[in-house]
């Protein structure tokens, strides 16, 4: 599992993202923008603090797949992520979230194959078709 108390602080997920494994369980965190939900912009027009039609907020990305392949090796669509409040609780928040992912479904992770030389091969043969 994932120790939330000796994680990457808020000043990494600035610059960069994070790339980690738990078994057979890939995840990346790091900072995307998105639209703010209806809800969001009634609050922050209620607040007097109003959201232009294409203004995007800032949220910590917690995405994860099944291995043995990286981020950009993956079979892309098959990965799955939740957005949290990019503040130091929400590096906590997806922490949790991550684990628990892991710890819903740990005997799949568990069985999911290491890399080897040849799965890259096979990949790369999939690519030229």
């Amino acid at each position: 599992m994932i120790d939330k108390e000796s994680f990457m602080p808020l000043n990494f997920f600035k610059k960069t993202d994070y790339f980690g494994s738990l078994s057979g369980l890939r995840y990346r965190m790091g900072k995307a923008a998105v639209p703010y939900t209806d809800e969001e912009r009634a609050a922050r027009e209620t607040e007097g603090k109003p959201v232009g039609d294409d203004e995007l907020k800032t949220v910590l990305r917690a995405t994860i797949w099944e291995g043995p392949f990286s981020y950009g090796k993956h079979n892309a669509g098959t990965e799955y992520h939740e957005d949290f409040p990019f503040t130091a609780e929400g590096i906590g928040t997806a922490v949790d979230w991550i684990n628990g992912e892991y710890a819903r479904e740990e005997e799949r992770w568990q069985q999911v194959p290491f890399w080897t030389p040849e799965m890259s091969r096979d990949w790369e043969a999939r690519q030229d078709v």
